[in-house]
């Protein structure tokens, strides 16, 4: 997979720890109703009840006819008291091409312009996060909805025309036979609206890449990955690297905290001899179902235990 993350065409980014503003500077958001925040998938996360009719604006940003990727993590707690979650949306008018949603509608994820929509096909469980991407490509003109990383529906439809309504998260209009604006319950974080269609590769790396470093001298501490999280070096120092440069740690205590994972969680341990001199390749992997695996070179050390404790910190520590 030769593919990297990307701001390029980034219209507005919501990290919602605690804010509501617009990296970008763009269209920051104001919330009707006061939403409120919990622990997110990094930091925190806007958190909305439905029963409050609460939700989230800004100004109306255009997406008409032109490509557009809105793609987000979010966590819902209840999915059983009607059949239309809505996400957000923007509307100028409840007409054809007019008003586009995206929401959870029969527990299905589900993507429109009205009269011009796409459903996905794996049921949505409550109390789970999820990654999810909303992509339209005005060249192919095919709507496509992305589920952890993977393709779960897509179909050819007409551009969108809305050219006025407010841009909203946690509640929107989706038109039918629904009340006037449907709500969310649930939490919603890392909420990235781009102006281009991302590709399949990128969409993929979004959902399962927490953050990546090279530690090369350009970018020593800059987070290359999807949530542009940040790195504290305490006593770490820049080296000649298996490729480009690396960081060196010391006998005197030296490492580097890399602040707001809160998705990850490990309570597996394993020794061995390391040689000293050489390099070395490992690799974590978990799984809720599965647990942690821990590996050298390619080679299996341990793992196999689902754990059942809670990370201790959103962060993680090398060195």
């Amino acid at each position: 997979m030769n593919e990297s993350i990307s701001k390029l065409s980034r219209l507005a980014f919501y990290s919602f720890d605690n804010v509501t503003t617009d990296a970008e500077g763009n269209y920051p958001a104001s919330g009707t109703a006061s939403p409120s925040y919990v622990s997110g998938w990094v930091d925190s996360a806007v958190s909305f009840d439905y029963s409050n009719n609460q939700y989230l604006s800004t100004l109306h940003i255009p997406l008409n006819y032109r490509s557009f990727t809105i793609d987000f993590w979010f966590y819902a707690t209840n999915l059983s008291s009607g059949w239309d979650f809505s996400f957000g949306g923007q509307s100028e008018a409840t007409s054809t091409g007019k008003c586009l949603f995206f929401n959870v509608h029969y527990q299905k994820l589900y993507f429109g312009f009205y009269a011009l929509d796409t459903t996905g096909t794996i049921n949505i469980s409550t109390n789970q996060w999820y990654h999810t991407a909303f992509v339209y490509d005005n060249t192919t003109q095919i709507q496509s909805i992305y589920l952890n990383g993977m393709l779960d529906g897509n179909s050819t439809r007409t551009a969108l025309w809305t050219a006025a309504g407010n841009f909203t998260i946690g509640g929107g209009k989706i038109g039918g036979s629904t009340s006037a604006y449907v709500y969310y319950t649930g939490y919603i974080d890392c909420y990235t609206i781009s102006s281009r269609a991302k590709t399949a590769c990128e969409i993929f790396l979004d959902a399962v890449l927490a953050c990546y470093f090279t530690f090369d001298s350009t970018s020593q501490f800059n987070d290359s990955g999807p949530n542009f999280l940040s790195a504290v070096n305490n006593g770490a120092t820049l080296t000649t690297g298996r490729i480009n440069q690396a960081l060196q740690f010391s006998s005197t205590p030296s490492s580097i905290t890399i602040n707001g994972i809160s998705a990850l969680r490990s309570d597996n341990t394993a020794s061995l001899i390391l040689p000293l001199n050489t390099w070395i390749h490992i690799v974590q992997t978990f799984s809720t179902t599965t647990g942690n695996y821990l590996y050298f070179n390619g080679t299996f050390i341990a793992g196999g235990t689902v754990p059942t404790d809670q990370p201790v910190g959103p962060y993680v520590t090398l060195g």
